[in-house]
C-alpha cells in the first residue's frame, strides 16, 4: 500500500496542499512506468479519482477542468505534487546531487554565488537554490527564463524552512515565499508557498 504524505498550507490567496510519496511504494514494469504510475497514484490519492490533468503547449500541467494551479516533480526516490485554487504553483523534489557544483556558476545569480561561498552548509544551500529556481520556473511555466538573472533567491538561513524568490520579467515581478520539506535526510522538496505578481 502506498504511503502518501500531505502538508496543507494557507496564505492570503487561500488554502493549498503539497503531497509526496516514495516511488518504491509502486510496482511497475519499467522505471518510466514507475514514475508515471506513482505520480498518477499520488494525484488521485491527494485530489480524488475524478481529478485529471492535461498539459499546455509549454508542457505545464493544469487541472483538466481549468480550476486551480498544480505542479509536479519527481526524483530518483520521490514524486511530489502541489495544488492551489488561486495562485501559480511550482514544486521541485531532489535527492542530494553533488554534481550540482559543476552547474552552479551557470545557473546562480552573482548574489547567490556570494551566499553559497559564505555558507557553512554549501551542499544544502546549493540544493535549495536549485530547487527554488526549479519551483519558480514551474510556477511561471512558459519556458525561456534565464536561471542566473531572472530567477533570483534570497539568503537561506541555516535552520530555516523558508526563503524568498523572485521571477524578474520585462513587464512584471513575481515575488514568492518558498517553503522547504525534507522527505528524508538526503532529499529536499521546495514549493512556492505564496506568489505576488507586481506589474511594472
Amino acid at each position: 500500500m502506498s504511503r502518501v504524505l500531505n502538508h496543507e498550507f494557507e496564505n492570503k490567496a487561500g488554502a493549498g496542499i503539497v503531497s509526496w510519496m516514495r516511488i518504491e511504494d509502486v510496482k511497475a514494469n519499467t522505471n518510466k512506468d514507475v514514475e508515471k504510475d506513482a505520480m498518477e497514484l499520488l494525484i488521485k490519492e491527494t485530489m480524488g479519482t475524478d481529478f485529471d490533468i492535461e498539459y499546455d503547449v509549454y508542457g505545464k500541467p493544469w487541472p483538466t477542468n481549468k480550476t486551480g494551479f498544480i505542479s509536479i516533480s519527481h526524483s530518483a526516490n520521490w514524486v511530489a505534487f502541489c495544488f492551489h485554487p488561486n495562485q501559480p504553483m511550482g514544486i521541485d523534489v531532489e535527492t542530494t546531487r553533488p554534481q550540482l557544483v559543476k552547474v552552479a556558476p551557470r545557473v546562480l545569480h552573482h548574489s547567490e554565488l556570494s551566499i553559497l561561498e559564505k555558507s557553512h552548509y554549501k551542499q544544502r544551500t546549493l540544493q535549495l537554490f536549485w530547487g527554488g529556481k526549479e519551483a519558480l520556473y514551474k510556477a511561471y511555466g512558459k519556458k525561456n527564463l534565464e536561471f542566473s538573472t531572472q530567477l533570483v533567491l534570497s539568503e537561506i538561513e541555516d535552520e530555516s524552512d523558508s526563503f524568498r524568490g523572485e521571477i524578474i520579467l520585462p513587464d512584471s515581478s513575481w515575488k514568492s515565499e518558498l517553503s522547504l520539506i525534507m522527505p528524508d535526510e538526503m532529499s529536499y522538496l521546495v514549493y512556492t508557498n505564496s506568489m505576488k505578481i507586481i506589474h511594472s
